[in-house]
């Protein structure tokens, strides 16, 4: 299984990790991993902000990992955070048009999502 890795300098998200399912056909999962928010953030707006990061993600995932039409969005806190939610979007791309692909390149150009990826193999047993 191969996937995919991107590092991210914002404030949140800071590691993303992409890879498609081996058990389902047309299956993509996005990981991301959020830090504590920074002072004086309200945990409602660090929520929301966290929830919107993933779907940018999902949308530009749409775009570049065009075998994938069930995406699957998941941000987990780093190990160090204090808060303890998960954040789960999907999305399907199975009917997107030429626009759709159109914004979430353009979106993708905005905010470089996956854009500054590696490739990593890793041997998973059934």
């Amino acid at each position: 299984m191969r996937w995919q890795t991107a590092s991210n300098s914002g404030v949140y998200g800071r590691c993303t990790t992409s890879g498609p399912s081996f058990a389902t056909n047309g299956v993509r999962y996005v990981f991301l991993t959020y830090p504590d928010p920074p002072d004086g953030v309200a945990l409602e707006q660090c929520e929301q902000y966290i929830l919107a990061h993933l779907s940018q993600h999902l949308l530009v995932a749409g775009h570049v990992f065009v075998d994938s039409t069930v995406l699957i969005g998941i941000a987990v806190p780093n190990p160090a955070c204090k808060m303890t939610t998960t954040f789960i979007r999907i999305l399907d791309s199975k009917d997107w048009g030429p626009t759709d692909h159109d914004e979430a390149e353009e979106l993708q150009k905005a905010t470089g999502i996956f854009t500054n990826m590696t490739e990593e193999q890793y041997l998973h047993f059934e």
